[in-house]
């Protein structure tokens, strides 16, 4: 439908019908730019999250931080998954490095189940060749992040394996990102003169390219104002993220973001692939 002139004006002006740079420049004024490098297509959600919740709340950090997420959460989603009544669930591939995840379920039968849980136990039955492989969802409390799995009957659902998990204790949150995330840029120099992969950068530099500081253009080439050198030393991930979640949070909290070894990794894209090729892998922008 060919819309008029008025009308294109008129959503432009409107946050749940803008787009593109419309949208970023409403996300400006409500003191909220999109960093550069993150996918529109993404941050769409991200800036509804936030302006339809309560300010400084940890219901709005938390969805805003689900919807931050999202693009690596979309890597690791199964559908069509069988969920008993008491919690337990299977799917092909399934191992270790899915338990300890905060889940978003999505049944379409039933929305009464809709909403995030935890996976707290994996279970193997059986001997060898015919080993049976479970996970299990928490049964026994609801928290502020998840609730607990109280259906009396089999559901069948979408399943999302969020990359993090989330804690708060004195006025502090930390957050623990899958370390598959913060996975460092192999060498320019291949081994025994090999070819390079296609999707390899060249060298081991990667740039800050999620500062919000530059909303208006893409943050690379300017040696004055950045984006400067990212190195991730340690397991702390906090100064990728800090200048998204530091608007965001309740006052007078600190966040510290951290980088988690799981019992084994899942199909989490490492950050530094988004910076180098400017897309996420199969991601229409």
């Amino acid at each position: 439908m060919q819309l008029s002139q008025i009308e294109q004006a008129r959503r432009s002006t409107i946050i749940t019908k803008a787009q593109g740079r419309d949208l970023d420049s409403l996300a400006s004024l409500y003191g909220i730019p999109r960093p550069s490098a993150f996918p529109p297509a993404y941050w769409d959600n991200v800036l509804l999250s936030i302006v339809y919740q309560a300010q400084g709340t940890y219901t709005q950090f938390f969805n805003a931080l689900y919807w931050l997420m999202k693009p690596w959460t979309d890597q690791e989603t199964k559908s069509e998954i069988i969920i008993s009544s008491d919690g337990y669930l299977s799917f092909s591939g399934v191992h270790k490095g899915f338990c300890n995840k905060i889940v978003k379920v999505t049944c379409s039968s039933d929305s009464s189940v809709n909403g995030f849980y935890y996976v707290n136990r994996y279970i193997e039955t059986g001997t060898p060749p015919l080993i049976v492989k479970r996970l299990r969802l928490n049964t026994s409390y609801d928290t502020p992040y998840f609730n607990k799995w109280t259906s009396t009957q089999d559901k069948t659902c979408t399943i999302e394996f969020l990359p993090f998990i989330i804690f708060e204790q004195d006025a502090q949150i930390t957050i623990y990102l899958d370390s598959s995330l913060a996975l460092t840029p192999p060498s320019y120099a291949q081994e025994n003169a090999e070819e390079r992969p296609s999707e390899q950068p060249y060298g081991s530099q990667v740039m800050v390219l999620w500062d919000s500081s530059y909303p208006d253009e893409p943050s690379y080439g300017n040696q004055t104002t950045g984006p400067f050198p990212l190195y991730m030393g340690g397991n702390d991930l906090s100064s990728v993220f800090i200048n998204i979640l530091k608007d965001i949070a309740p006052a007078g909290i600190k966040i510290t973001i951290l980088a988690q070894d799981w019992d084994a990794a899942l199909d989490y894209n490492p950050l530094y692939i988004y910076a180098q090729t400017g897309a996420f892998p199969n991601l229409l922008i």
